[in-house]
């Protein structure tokens, strides 16, 4: 029987406390917390992040969705230089599913970072 261990806990172990997410992350600046089971064993996990508010962002750009075939990891390529950056595409239009966003016809906004 093997034992499943998490890669976040190994990230904060207790030689490393909080993981470290870069500044391109979704995940930079959201603390840590952990749960200890009624077993006593503990169990560290990320705290919840929250979409920000897109009026807190500077529109940099619209783009019209004309080809249903048109991904969200190209756009953001095309347009932040990096297919990983996805998921800021995904909080200045305040979706969760990625896959609701490249509809044809839908305008998709391009924003900046917030307080930035």
């Amino acid at each position: 029987m093997s034992t499943f261990i998490s890669p976040l806990a190994i990230a904060a172990s207790p030689a490393n406390p909080a993981p470290q997410f870069g500044p391109g992350s979704r995940y930079y600046g959201v603390g840590i917390s952990s749960y200890t089971a009624p077993d006593g064993t503990s169990h560290a996990f990320l705290q919840r992040r929250f979409l920000p508010d897109p009026a807190s962002m500077q529109v940099l750009q619209q783009i019209q969705v004309t080809d249903p075939s048109q991904r969200l990891d190209n756009l953001a390529a095309a347009v932040l230089g990096d297919p990983l950056q996805y998921w800021r595409i995904c909080d200045a239009n305040w979706v969760l599913q990625p896959a609701g966003l490249m509809q044809a016809g839908q305008t998709v906004g391009i924003a900046g970072v917030p307080g930035a």
